[in-house]
C-alpha cells in the first residue's frame, strides 16, 4: 500500500519519464490554494498531444481506464488502480481541456518541490475557469472555497 505522497510522487516521475507536460487540477489543486477539503481523486491536466503517453505511463503504474466523458469542451478521462490495502480503488482523471478554448491553462502555473520533483500546480484562475466548466456539486464547493480563500 503506498500514501498519498508516495502514489503522488509514482505519478509525476511517470509523466516526468515520458516528458509529458502535465499540472495538478481538480480537488487537490483547489485545497493547496485554499482550505483542505476531503480528496477522493487525483486530476491532472495534460495536453492532447501527450493523452497517449500519459495513459501509457499510468499503465505501467497498475492504472486502468475506466470511462471517458465531455463537458464544455474537456474531455476527462478517469483511471483506477487496485489497492488491496486500501477500501477503495485510487481514482485519477486527466483532463484534457481543448487548447484553443482554454489556452490559459498552460500559463501562470506553481511548480512547489516535493521530494526532489516539481509539481506542477495550475493557476487558480484556470483552475476555477475549468471547474466552472466541468460543474457538479463539488466541483462549485471547491470554487467557493476559492473565491473566498484569503
Amino acid at each position: 500500500m503506498l500514501s498519498f505522497r508516495q502514489e503522488l510522487n509514482a505519478i509525476v516521475r511517470q509523466f516526468d519519464l515520458a516528458k509529458i507536460r502535465f499540472a495538478l487540477c481538480g480537488g487537490l489543486a483547489a485545497s493547496i490554494y485554499s482550505e483542505p477539503r476531503g480528496w477522493f481523486c487525483y486530476d491532472f491536466v495534460v495536453e492532447p498531444s501527450n493523452v497517449d503517453l500519459a495513459i501509457s505511463s499510468l499503465a505501467a503504474i497498475d492504472f486502468f481506464e475506466a470511462s471517458s466523458c465531455t463537458q464544455n469542451q474537456i474531455l476527462i478521462r478517469s483511471f483506477v488502480k487496485n489497492d488491496p490495502g486500501h477500501h477503495e480503488n485510487l481514482k485519477l482523471d486527466l483532463w484534457i481541456p481543448d487548447p484553443t478554448v482554454y489556452s490559459e491553462v498552460w500559463i501562470g502555473w506553481n511548480s512547489p518541490e516535493m521530494d526532489g520533483q516539481l509539481i506542477h500546480i495550475v493557476s487558480e484562475p484556470s483552475l476555477v475557469r475549468m471547474g466552472r466548466a466541468v460543474g457538479g456539486l463539488k466541483r462549485l464547493a471547491e470554487i467557493a472555497g476559492l473565491e473566498s480563500a484569503p
